[in-house]
């Protein structure tokens, strides 16, 4: 693929053949006047011509000049993109929660289809702002390359294609300034859509995830809390039924798709950290859209709805069934392994080698006991446990998914808000890019672009 400079190098010789023509013409003695009159044509051609490929270099220079004046880069226009494909998928996310989870009460089905005419507005905007990404992508990468290929066209003698050069060489100058605008022009005017649920999710990310939450002895139950590695900042919690994350009852949660997580596990007033610590983007298996990924807790021995063992030494085996388990560890002196049941629950425990001590605890409005098991000098220990239970307790789990709350989701139905993202992500990129269509056409015509005479030589 020839460079800019190889384009350049071809238009100069164009250059010099159009001129040299238009000497010859001026010199053949041929009183024909259709072909006369070419000669002092050809001749300003080609110096118009060679006038812009001497200023090529400074044309792209004013214009990146002229765009930082104004407030904008290639970078401010990207992060607007970005920002804009983030929000458009946000709103397709939520409306594919509201209508994934299963709701007897109907109020979820009733805003997935209130939210299902700017769930469609929203994909017309992603189409639109992938046609801003591709022209930006056009011009900041091959914009030199266009403009030298119209040069080249609009040196052709006799004005063959300079309609055509024209036209190419104002668009690669004028949208590679007006692009990088864009954002400045937009705020500017439009200002940002407030909506207190996309402003979080555009910044973090959104993703629909399949998590699932194991330890040696099997599947867990509890909350699992979602929070930020770097920050601390709690994003969603949600609860845990037999190893699987739930939110409404529907086996997928929404997860910030942006940040590091760490995991948490909460249950019966313990908290398990689990695996990876922290989870990157990486730890995902992404098909279909769903993001899944597989939690592990290395020190939760056993778990069953109201019984929970786990220990801070290590699992070497566990042999579970749904009346007890038998685990072998490995513990170190001072090391432990508990198991903690609700009230409805009877369990006998037998671990011998161990220094056993008994407690209480209170948790999500259930209460319970606890057996504690203490290593006096390190060693491999067998726990065998036993527990016969009856009605399942009853956790009041505090959970807060991270698409936010219903509220949250009436604010897509606001008048005004929907006013703002048409005028924001719509009506004033789409008559700037207008604009910019026929400050092209204008310049084009200025440098001679429309042949207004038809070309006659005889």
């Amino acid at each position: 693929m020839p460079t800019p400079n190889d384009l350049l190098g071809l238009a100069y010789r164009l250059v010099v053949l159009t001129f040299d023509l238009g000497v010859l013409i001026y010199a053949m003695p041929v009183p024909v006047h259709g072909l006369k009159r070419w000669a002092p044509r050809l001749i300003q051609d080609s110096i118009l011509a060679f006038i812009l490929i001497a200023v090529f270099d400074f044309s792209f220079r004013a214009s990146n000049t002229i765009a930082a004046m104004l407030g904008g880069s290639w970078q401010l226009l990207h992060t607007w993109i970005s920002s804009g494909a983030a929000e458009f998928v946000a709103i397709k996310t939520v409306r594919f929660l509201l209508e994934l989870a299963p709701d007897p009460t109907g109020v979820s089905d009733a805003l997935a289809g209130l939210m299902r005419p700017l769930d469609r507005l929203a994909t017309t905007a992603l189409y639109f702002i992938g046609f801003i990404a591709g022209l930006a992508y056009l011009v900041e990468t091959y914009g030199r390359y266009l403009a030298a290929l119209g040069l080249v066209l609009y040196s052709a003698p006799f004005r063959v294609a300079r309609a055509a050069g024209a036209w190419l060489f104002s668009f690669a100058i004028i949208f590679s300034a007006g692009l990088q605008v864009l954002p400045v022009l937009v705020v500017q005017l439009g200002g940002a859509p407030a909506s207190p649920f996309l402003g979080e999710i555009a910044e973090k990310g959104i993703a629909i995830a399949e998590i699932n939450v194991t330890g040696p002895g099997g599947p867990l139950w509890g909350e699992l809390h979602v929070r930020d590695y770097d920050t601390g900042e709690e994003y969603a919690v949600y609860e845990v039924s037999n190893g699987s994350a739930l939110e409404r009852g529907a086996g997928f949660v929404a997860i910030p798709s942006k940040p590091r997580i760490a995991y948490e596990l909460e249950y019966m007033a313990v908290t398990l950290y689990l695996a990876p610590y922290p989870a990157n983007a990486s730890d995902y298996d992404v098909e279909g859209g769903i993001w899944r990924i597989g939690l592990y807790s290395p020190h939760a021995v056993y778990a069953r709805p109201g019984i929970l063992a786990y220990t801070d030494g290590r699992v070497l085996s566990v042999d579970g069934s749904s009346g007890g388990f038998e685990a072998v560890l490995s513990l170190d002196q001072g090391q432990y392994v508990a198991v903690r049941y609700a009230d409805t629950c009877s369990v006998t425990v037998q671990a011998p080698g161990l220094e056993e001590s008994g407690g209480e605890w209170y948790w999500r409005g259930v209460h319970g006991g606890l057996v504690r098991l203490v290593a006096s000098e390190s060693g491999n220990y067998t726990l065998q446990a036993s527990f016969e239970c009856g009605a399942e307790p009853g956790f009041s789990y505090e959970t807060s998914p991270y698409d936010g709350r219903i509220d949250r989701y009436l604010s897509f139905v606001d008048l005004d808000f929907v006013r703002a993202f048409i005028l924001y992500w719509f009506t004033i990129p789409l008559l700037y890019t207008a604009m910019l269509g026929s400050i092209t056409t204008a310049v084009a015509r200025l440098l001679g672009g429309r042949e207004r005479l038809p070309v006659r030589i005889f």
